[in-house]
This record gives structure tokens, C-alpha cells and sequence, in this order.
């Protein structure tokens, strides 16, 4: 069961407006374990852009918490924490963040207007981040290139060729990202289908996302890849399982004539 409660002194602290998915056992000290770096890593997202609490943003805490019921027992997220918490924060570009358990919205996505499916994307694929790990995985892979990083300056034995280095690092690191989000989209698509929702809403909701936020290039030094890239990967996965694509706009149509 899903419910939306208080997070007491979270709240006051750090915008926190719910906590999301109280139901199920944690695993013994699986929540607290992460609570220190999970409020850390709140408490610095509320800093840079601050965490509107106001009858504003109720709707959007309420409409999260209605699309994830369904979603999140479908993972092994409530078995692991025993909830995920919902913040708000006050970017303005339409995004979302995934954290170690919290799944954090700016207040630009809550203003895009998405229809509730596509609002279930959006939920189900913070989840899915979470729920194959990638957080901790993406930090893994900081660290291990970073030691690498480390490591070739001084078998070079000079810090001439870091900035080099970085470059290559960075690469690294945006690749593994566009494969972290591209698992995210399709585990994200099978979760939000599963709780009912209409697939070809991730479609959409991808393509409103775009429109009103930075264009994601998919190139070398991009940790997504490009929102055209995704829609065809999405619309192929939902052709695999015989989901018709939509018929094509008028205005598509014109542009073909």
C-alpha cells in the first residue's frame, strides 16, 4: 500500500514533502545505513536550488505517490528500504534525480503538464534507476577511474597529461551513463506497463520533457542519450511486444507530403 506521511524533522530541514511507499520490511539496517548520505545529498540539492513547501506543490507529491502504488511493488525497493521518499526541488528546467532511495522532481516538471501516464514514466523510471542500483554503481565507477586516473600519473611521472586524462575519464564516464539511462528507460517502460499504464506515454513524456528542457546530443561527453534515441529504443521495445506506434500526426503528415 502507498501512502504519503511526514517526514517530521526532514521535512522542516530539507523540503522533504512525503515519503513515498511505507509499506513492506526493510532489510536489517538497509534504510539507515543510507539515511546520513541520502539527507546529504537532499540537503545539497535544497541549497543550490531550494525546496519549495506550498499548497503548489501538493498536486504534483500527490500524483507521484498515486502512479508509484502500483510501480513500486513491483520492485524490490520496499523489501530493501521499507519506503522511497518524494522531494521537490526548485529547478526550473523538467527533470528528475534518482537517489539512493528518494526520487526528487524539479518544480519546472511539475509545471510541464503531463498527463498522468506519462507522469508514470517519469515515476518508473526514477524507480528503476534505484532499483538496479545505479547510483551506487555510477559511484563505483567514479572511483575506479579516477584510481586509474591516479594511477597513469604516476607511471608517467608527471601531471602534464591529467588534463588528458580527465578527458578520457570523462568519456568513460558519460558512455557508462547513456547505458545506466538507457537500462533505466527500458525497465522503467516493462514497470509502468505491468501497473497498467499506456507504454507509448514514455514516448511522450520524453518528447515534452525535451521540448521544454537541454537538448540531449548522445555524443562522446553526454551522460543521456539523444531523446530521438530513446523514443526509437522505447518504440522498439514496445513493437517487440506487439504494441502498435501510433498513427502519425497531421502535421507529420504534411511534412511528408
Amino acid at each position: 500500500m502507498l501512502v504519503v506521511i511526514g517526514r517530521l524533522a526532514s521535512i522542516v530541514a530539507c523540503g522533504i514533502l512525503a515519503a513515498l511507499l511505507v509499506a513492506g520490511t526493510p532489510a536489517p539496517g538497509a534504510a539507515h545505513s543510507v539515511a546520513p548520505i541520502e539527507d546529504r545529498m537532499v540537503q545539497s540539492l535544497c541549497r543550490t536550488h531550494g525546496c519549495p513547501n506550498d499548497e503548489t506543490t501538493r498536486p504534483w507529491i500527490d500524483l507521484i505517490t498515486e502512479v508509484g502504488q502500483p510501480i513500486v511493488g513491483r520492485t524490490s525497493l520496499l523489501q530493501r528500504y521499507g519506503h522511497v521518499h518524494v522531494f521537490v526541488f526548485g529547478a526550473q528546467a523538467p527533470n528528475a534525480v534518482a537517489l539512493i532511495h528518494s526520487i526528487g522532481i524539479t518544480a519546472g516538471l511539475g509545471r510541464l503538464g503531463l498527463e498522468r501516464d506519462e507522469f508514470a514514466f517519469v515515476v518508473a523510471h526514477e524507480l528503476a534507476h534505484i532499483d538496479l542500483g545505479h547510483v551506487q554503481r555510477k559511484v563505483d565507477r567514479i572511483q575506479t577511474t579516477t584510481a586509474i586516473r591516479v594511477l597513469l600519473n604516476v607511471i608517467v611521472r608527471s601531471d602534464a597529461y591529467d588534463p588528458l586524462f580527465r578527458l578520457l575519464q570523462e568519456a568513460v564516464l558519460a558512455s557508462f551513463g547513456r547505458e545506466l539511462e538507457t537500462d533505466a528507460d527500458l525497465r522503467g517502460l516493462k514497470l509502468m506497463r505491468e501497473a497498467g499504464f499506456n507504454g507509448e506515454a514514455a514516448a511522450t513524456a520524453l518528447a515534452k520533457i525535451a521540448g521544454r528542457g537541454v537538448e540531449r546530443t548522445g555524443d562522446l561527453f553526454d551522460s543521456h542519450p539523444s531523446v530521438t534515441e530513446r523514443i526509437r529504443r522505447i518504440r522498439e521495445a514496445l513493437a517487440a511486444s506487439g504494441v502498435s506506434p501510433p498513427p502519425p500526426s497531421p502535421a507529420a503528415l504534411r511534412q511528408r507530403l
